[in-house]
């Protein structure tokens, strides 16, 4: 996508992926994997399993697992795991805070950036019906790149949360939003988004979970930060979670 394609090559090839792909109703619309946030810098799974084992070195749990992860990588390596190790808090801790640090000093550069994943969310919202104006995009990514890009371009998210500061989880939002947004009157149009391995932003409390907008809280607070990690776990988990694959096939 970011092999500048331009003009009408570039035209041709997402009004493929538009009528193939984007018109049929209750499936899978858009689904953008960990690709798009390297080439913004984010961490790969090879970044994550060395900042890892930086931290985590000295914690036996993590010692017996490790040769595993050198030699077969991450999602391997993570295989034995479930959601109940305490191993696991200590992974997603580490890989919040690794992926938020980034996070704070791209955004910018993510903001200004037009990048093919920008070109495509731009070319979609612009092409969507008008009794219908929206672009379902599904997400494996913690990051915020989708948003920031997003924000940049006008189109507002989606994504079951409503709120400032601070955003309330609501389901109804994600799975009827015509019931909340006037979605019939152009040039309305919106990103509907899913996440369903959690967000970088997402912070649990006392079992809900909130959209947080404030780093520093974040940062703070790293340990209630709402990601599945990587490894068995996550597909425990992720049928679970309020931006689940579920919900996602489920929309109206």
């Amino acid at each position: 996508m970011d092999k500048c394609v331009e003009g009408d090559e570039f035209d041709k090839i997402i009004e493929s992926v538009k009528v193939k792909y984007l018109s049929k109703p209750h499936l899978p619309k858009l689904i953008i994997g960990s690709g798009s946030s390297i080439t913004f810098g984010y961490p790969s799974m090879t970044n994550l399993s060395e900042e890892l084992h930086e931290n985590l070195k000295e914690n036996e749990d993590f010692k017996k697992i490790y040769p595993d992860i050198k030699a077969k990588g991450l999602e391997h390596g993570l295989q034995s795991l479930n959601s109940e190790d305490e191993l696991i808090t200590d992974i997603r801790r580490v890989t919040a805070r690794f992926i938020l640090q980034h996070e704070i000093t791209q955004e910018e550069n993510i903001y200004n950036s037009n990048c093919g994943l920008k070109k495509l969310i731009k070319y979609l919202s612009e092409s969507v019906e008008v009794n219908r104006p929206i672009v379902d995009i599904m997400t494996p990514n913690y990051d915020r790149v989708i948003e920031f890009l997003c924000d940049s371009l006008g189109v507002p998210v989606i994504n079951g949360f409503l709120g400032g500061a601070t955003g309330i989880f609501n389901a109804d939002l994600l799975t009827g939003p015509q019931n909340f947004y006037k979605m019939k009157r152009p040039p309305n149009k919106y990103v509907r988004l899913f996440k369903p391995h959690g967000s970088i932003n997402w912070s649990k409390r006392d079992g809900e979970i909130l959209q947080v907008h404030d780093n520093r809280r974040l940062l703070q607070e790293i340990d209630r930060i709402e990601i599945i990690t990587p490894g068995g776990s996550k597909y425990e988990q992720g049928y679970n979670n309020i931006g689940s694959v579920a919900k996602f096939k489920e929309v109206k």
